[in-house]
């Protein structure tokens, strides 16, 4: 399987599973992934539980951490 599955969706950048999928084979906590990205583990919560749309840039992250890759910028 892909990793983590294609991550741009039609309107939804990232569903609550692959959110949670890319966290465990970070292996990391949902604690951990709060502090790095700034936020507090209760928003992972909200987005791992689907009570919050997970932001495109909380996605990009993912993927950046996930692929080890960084997008071209477009200019």
């Amino acid at each position: 399987s892909s990793r983590c599955g294609r991550f741009a969706m039609k309107g939804y950048p990232m569903t609550p599973e692959q959110l949670q999928s890319a966290r465990v084979t970070l292996k990391t906590s949902q604690k951990a992934l709060a502090g790095f990205l700034g936020l507090t583990d209760r928003q992972i919560i909200r987005y791992e539980n689907g009570q919050t749309k997970i932001p495109l840039p909380v996605a990009k992250l993912m993927e950046i951490l996930i692929t080890r890759k960084i997008p071209k910028l477009s200019s």
